[in-house]
């Protein structure tokens, strides 16, 4: 990845990142429904363990 620029210019800035952005979006686009089905069922694996350490935090003293 390029480095981006300064959020100090942020008309540069958002512009670089909306374009990784849309690349990052092509790219998925192109992978098969398998991959795209392992991703997801990943990503609620994570939020369920998310959620569960922050209950978990909740309780201790």
């Amino acid at each position: 990845m390029t480095r981006l620029p300064s959020p100090k210019d942020p008309e540069k800035f958002w512009k670089e990142i909306n374009r990784h952005k849309e690349k990052s979006l092509r790219e998925l686009a192109r992978l098969p429904f398998e991959k795209k089905i392992e991703i997801l069922e990943q990503m609620q694996r994570d939020w369920k363990d998310l959620l569960n350490s922050k209950s978990e935090s909740k309780q201790a003293p």
